[in-house]
């Protein structure tokens, strides 16, 4: 009798670890950073799932501190050290949009979510006037949950008569592993 319930024990947990977490409804931000303060000088999305890789992505972004141009190093004065996630119960979705006229950063708007998809929608957060045209390398960086559903990344484009879509910029598969508990 034990060894039933030890298999039935077992196999309700692996159908668990499997199949659990995969709510769309619940990927939306943790914590948000944005701006244009940036290193990153070239449009870049990704969905990054480790604390190496984003070790590596927040050097590229802040840059190192403390060491001379000379020496062939990423000097910023607004280095600082990477922010602490939890990578067993979160990801990190960062978009970088290279060089953009007026564009100082992306907003959250909103998940929406079509069947087992999160579809997470961002739009530019507009500086100055049309006039006035500065260059800004705008970016957001999003802490979200870890569930196990698919992720599409949509931008809301702005067309010269005012209408607007939503374009889908990017489109991460399911975490293989859900969330440690």
């Amino acid at each position: 009798m034990v060894i039933v319930y030890k298999l039935v024990a077992t196999s309700i947990l692996a159908i668990l670890n499997t199949t659990g977490h995969g709510d769309p409804s619940k990927v939306k931000p943790i914590a948000v950073l944005q701006g244009h303060d940036t290193l990153i000088e070239y449009p870049m999305v990704r969905m990054i799932q480790d604390q190496k890789t984003w070790g590596q992505l927040w050097t590229l972004h802040k840059g190192i501190s403390g060491i001379p141009g000379a020496s062939g190093g990423i000097v910023n004065a607004d280095s600082s050290p990477t922010p602490v996630v939890d990578f067993g119960e979160n990801e990190v979705l960062i978009v970088f949009g290279g060089h953009n006229a007026n564009v100082q950063a992306y907003d959250y708007v909103k998940t929406d979510v079509r069947g087992k998809t999160a579809v997470i929608q961002i739009t530019p957060s507009m500086f100055g006037t049309a006039a006035l045209e500065v260059d800004m390398t705008p970016y957001i960086i999003m802490v979200l949950p870890r569930e196990k559903v698919e992720i599409s990344v949509e931008l809301d484009t702005v067309a010269r008569d005012g209408s607007h879509s939503w374009n889908q910029i990017a489109k991460f598969a399911a975490p293989k592993t859900a969330p440690k508990k």
